[in-house]
């Protein structure tokens, strides 16, 4: 889960940072909402989850009843910040570090999956109650994206696409885009693999394809 959260926040803003007009303030102002709203998920993976265990119950019940935050919430919430885009976009490598001082404070994945697992063998009537909320937190952590761990990632990058993080980075928003394994594995041996000598890269080819047919499962 934070795994999934950090390459994404971090994908985010290479590509606020490779983005060839900055001062397309609408689109800026898209990519930032958007990092506002994942680092929105890990903060309250952060507090709803080390929390002491005699409060995490209480906790737990009041935040998944909380609404998704919606698109008017996050644009109030920027307008109250002093983040002027249009007039200043070299804040954007300000906004990186930020991004990057999030994800060093978030709390572990696997830290908070035991503490959630924990929680509802010991109070099963939590998960009852709360099932539809529950579903709704989820399909906003994961959204069905391709499942990258860091070392693919790096490994990717480095043998796939010649080191090249954008290209990479851009191939993957586009195959988290299709709607069918057919239509991404197409996008791979059509329009990626000619563009780059994967001869000798089978290992990693196969590795990517198979992540591609897992996401599809």
């Amino acid at each position: 889960m934070h795994k999934k959260l950090e390459a994404e926040l971090v994908s985010l803003a290479h590509s606020i940072l490779e983005m060839e007009n900055k001062a397309d303030v609408k689109a800026l102002q898209k990519k930032a909402r958007l990092i506002y709203e994942k680092l929105s998920v890990l903060k309250f993976i952060e507090k709803s989850f080390i929390e002491e265990p005699d409060t995490i119950n209480e906790k737990l019940v009041d935040e998944l009843k909380m609404k998704e935050i919606t698109e008017d919430q996050v644009e109030k919430t920027f307008s109250t910040q002093e983040i002027s885009i249009k007039d200043d976009t070299t804040q954007i490598p300000s906004l990186q570090n930020s991004l990057k001082e999030e994800l060093k404070d978030a709390i572990s994945a696997d830290v908070a999956t035991q503490l959630f697992e924990r929680v509802t063998k010991e109070n099963p009537v939590i998960e009852d109650i709360n099932e539809n909320s529950q579903q709704s937190l989820n399909d906003t952590l994961f959204k069905n994206n391709l499942q990258i761990g860091l070392n693919d990632r790096i490994a990717f990058v480095k043998h796939l696409f010649e080191g090249n993080q954008g290209d990479f980075n851009r191939v993957l928003s586009q195959l988290n885009s299709f709607k069918t394994e057919k239509e991404a594995k197409d996008f791979i041996v059509n329009m990626v693999k000619p563009d780059y000598d994967w001869n000798e890269k089978v290992e990693y080819e196969e590795r990517l394809i198979t992540i591609i047919e897992r996401k599809f499962l």
